[in-house]
């Protein structure tokens, strides 16, 4: 789900669930992605302040597996404003 509101918030959530077999093991997991993005249209340069969380089911090691795990078919880049393009996999959490 994406969307903008009137005073220049876009939002976004992304939810995923997998439930089935794997590899002889049941598996139940999820995912979910939410954040928003203000935009300051009145100051100069329009400034962008943006706040996300991720959460990720965990796995205790016994019984249904319930590890989130990522499908590798998304891809690893993304715009920010709609300006600058990143890396979401170590540019974000890298030190230089």
């Amino acid at each position: 789900m994406i969307g903008s509101t009137d005073n220049d918030i876009d939002y976004r959530a992304e939810f995923a669930h997998v439930s089935g077999p794997e590899k002889n093991r049941a598996v139940r997991r999820y995912g979910f992605d939410p954040g928003l993005t203000k935009t300051f249209k009145q100051a100069r340069l329009n400034p962008r302040l943006t706040a996300g969380i991720a959460f990720g089911s965990g796995d205790n090691g016994a019984g249904i597996d319930t590890a989130f795990r990522q499908t590798d078919i998304q891809g690893n880049s993304g715009r920010f404003g709609s300006k600058t393009s990143l890396k979401y996999y170590g540019e974000v959490l890298t030190r230089s």
